[in-house]
């Protein structure tokens, strides 16, 4: 009950989600299982939506692409910033893009 959540086990954030169903105990999971069937009161919905609120990940920053994948980089641009570019832009960047011979080969 009082250490950080970041150093639970897996098992425990197991338990902590889905629950204990013997014990009567729906977890996470269940409690908003309730809640959404209660939501045609004012004052849960306005907790759901909060909830619900859109954050990015720390991790990635809302690109929802791993570390690794955000680590390679061309033309000095990850995978995530080529795909926010406007198609205009993104068409520019390849069409400029200067490769070294040993980037430019394929592996095939």
């Amino acid at each position: 009950m009082d250490g950080p959540f970041s150093k639970l086990t897996e098992q425990q954030v197991e338990l902590i989600v889905h629950g204990v169903p013997e014990r009567k105990f729906g977890g996470l999971e269940g409690f908003f299982a309730w809640l959404e069937r209660r939501k045609y009161k004012m004052h849960i919905r306005v907790f759901l939506s909060r909830w619900r609120s859109y954050r990015p990940c720390p991790a990635c920053g809302g690109a929802r692409l791993r570390p690794e994948a955000l680590a390679t980089r061309i033309g000095g641009r990850n995978m995530a910033e080529i795909c926010a570019l406007k198609v205009r832009d993104a068409a520019e960047f390849f069409r400029t893009l200067q490769l070294t011979d040993w980037s430019g080969t394929s592996a095939a």
